[in-house]
């Protein structure tokens, strides 16, 4: 699967440039650039450390669950609330379910 565009959308809707991007993630502008446009190899612990920097930690639960990361990307910002609603609600159901993603990614 290619994460490029997802994490794109992530950075956008966070804000981002790449330049503070790359700041945050302790990488170059350039590898942010690639990570974007899939001409690097997406690591799990880059890709959390990503959805962290960008507070996307539902476009990983989407991932996870099978939902097509691009739907959550374009949600607007009430549908976001809700989101949030329902990544408190799996998260209180499963403790520990991102610690869990991370060990298995």
């Amino acid at each position: 699967m290619e994460f490029g565009g997802v994490l794109r959308k992530m950075r956008f809707r966070a804000h981002l440039s790449q330049e503070q991007m790359a700041e945050r993630m302790f990488i170059s502008r350039s590898n942010v650039s690639k990570l974007e446009n899939n001409k690097l190899e997406l690591k799990a612990r880059d890709l959390i450390r990503w959805c962290k920097e960008t507070n996307g930690q539902d476009m990983l639960i989407a991932v996870t669950c099978g939902i097509d990361p691009a739907m959550i990307a374009d949600i607007g910002p009430n549908a976001i609330d809700g989101m949030n609603n329902l990544i408190d609600l799996l998260t209180n159901i499963t403790p520990g379910l991102i610690n869990l993603l991370g060990v298995i990614l």
